[in-house]
């Protein structure tokens, strides 16, 4: 049952983390638009793809780290962060 919770628990915190990841330009957007050069409106763009790229991954994925194992499926992300 320990094991149970903090899986839970991990994946609450990851899925806050995301939340805040997706949402934080929009909020930012306002007061950086001046040093980014970017418009406040074209944010939405941004939140629209996040957001695309999660309905078409989301079918697979399942799959993919049933297969391959999570460390595998976050790989791409963390080469991108860089």
């Amino acid at each position: 049952m320990k094991e149970l919770a903090f899986a839970l628990t991990l994946t609450v915190l990851v899925q806050a983390l995301v939340s805040a990841t997706v949402y934080a330009p929009a909020i930012l957007a306002p007061a950086a638009q001046g040093d980014t050069g970017v418009s406040a409106s074209s944010i939405g763009i941004f939140t629209a793809l996040i957001y695309t790229m999660a309905a078409l991954s989301a079918p697979v994925g399942g799959t993919f780290i049933a297969r391959h194992g999570a460390l595998l499926h976050c790989a791409p992300s963390r080469i991108l962060s860089r």
